[in-house]
């Protein structure tokens, strides 16, 4: 997988405009600590990246599944995902650090990490959460939504990137 691939992946399933959109609503709504939230958040989504990154290989070995296979099950998550966010882009009331710390996060850093060296994973995660810092500064609903649903359809195109390459590798 090209470095470019890796960082599409990851700013499809970071998604800075969902996050965004979770912090105009933190902020317009009885929450008013929405950059300490987001600060939060963010370490979060770091340490699941890390950890998924770094265990990814002896993980998909433990539960005997090829990366193959686990490129074609992350598709069929990021897909999901990604059409939930193009329907209903707006953050669910769930806890705030839900707006990261996703399954399709998780799904795509194990696949690339099973994949491709951890410093040129980590590396392209770190460009792609940079635009999440951004969030912070978030002011219009409409804005940000648009984000997240194009963000959404970039992750619907990695999602099939992913389950093309798993099956012709499989």
């Amino acid at each position: 997988m090209s470095f470019g691939f890796l960082l599409a992946g990851f700013l499809g399933t970071a998604n800075a405009g969902r996050v965004a959109l979770a912090v105009v609503a933190r902020r317009d709504g009885p929450h008013p600590a929405a950059a300490r939230d987001l600060a939060v958040t963010l370490a979060a989504g770091v340490v699941l990246i890390v950890v998924a990154v770094l265990v990814a290989a002896p993980l998909l070995d433990w539960l005997d599944i090829s990366p193959e296979s686990w490129r074609i099950a992350a598709a069929i998550v990021l897909g999901a995902t990604a059409v939930r966010t193009i329907v209903w882009p707006a953050a669910s009331s769930a806890p705030f650090a839900a707006v990261l710390v996703t399954p399709e996060l998780a799904a795509v850093s194990v696949s690339f990490g099973a994949d491709e060296r951890a410093g040129t994973v980590l590396a392209a995660a770190a460009i792609a959460l940079l635009p999440a810092l951004l969030a912070a500064r978030a002011r219009r609903r409409e804005t940000s939504a648009l984000a997240a649903q194009f963000l959404a359809a970039l992750q619907i195109v990695v999602a099939i990137a992913l389950a093309v390459s798993g099956i012709r590798d499989v």
